[in-house]
């Protein structure tokens, strides 16, 4: 398996194109902004995208899948509890007022092909991509997982978690997030957050502080 982590946006969230060595098929993770950027590194690895994956719905995880659809003819994926967000912008309109908001969700979205609803996942060559829903900083927030490597978009980054505070945040559900799904993650999986540096969930479950009894 192949990882291109490619930092995008004003907030620099982190994109993944993952590529299997063996089919040169693959995936987006995460394409929030900079659609030409994403799109020439997909060209430089030779990937034949398939699908499209959100860690969940917002704006600075999605706005770019629009224009990477349209070059790869990929499916766009997502949990079902974060469609509503996306659809209405994933937040954009807290930074960006009308009607400039307006245009910008009009000119982004596009609907998913592909809901989650529960305990999922794909195939893409010889890759198998496991969704495990992560609800807090979104309800529809998932962990990707696949082979030795786990994506948390903003569930968890080195050192910290994702914000909870949010309208569209889940505060009363992450502390179960956390003890029942994030610390039960093997402590070998590299850990590819949505924002930050990639860490190692080792490193996490022993200095992560929001981890910790």
């Amino acid at each position: 398996m192949i990882v291109s982590r490619l930092p995008v946006g004003p907030l620099e969230t982190n994109c993944y194109i993952i590529k299997d060595e063996n089919t040169g098929l693959g995936v987006v993770i995460d394409p929030g902004f900079h659609a030409e950027q994403i799109a020439d590194e997909i060209d430089k690895l030779n990937v034949d995208v398939k699908y499209i994956i959100f860690t969940h719905g917002h704006y600075d995880h999605s706005f770019a899948a629009r224009e990477i659809a349209a070059k790869t003819g990929a499916q766009i994926v997502m949990h079902a509890a974060d469609a509503a967000l996306f659809e209405q912008g994933g937040g954009i309109a807290r930074y960006v007022f009308p009607p400039k908001s307006d245009q910008m969700i009009r000119e982004a979205y596009i609907r998913p092909d592909r809901l989650v609803f529960g305990a999922e996942g794909l195939d893409v060559g010889r890759l198998h991509f496991d969704f495990v829903a992560s609800p807090g900083h979104t309800g529809g927030s998932m962990l990707i997982l696949c082979e030795h490597a786990v994506f948390t978009g903003d569930t968890f980054m080195r050192g910290t978690i994702g914000r909870t505070d949010f309208p569209e945040s889940q505060p009363e559900k992450m502390s179960n997030t956390i003890e029942n799904v994030v610390k039960k993650l093997d402590a070998s999986l590299t850990v590819y957050p949505g924002h930050g540096p990639v860490t190692d969930m080792a490193r996490e479950l022993r200095f992560n502080p929001f981890f910790q009894e």
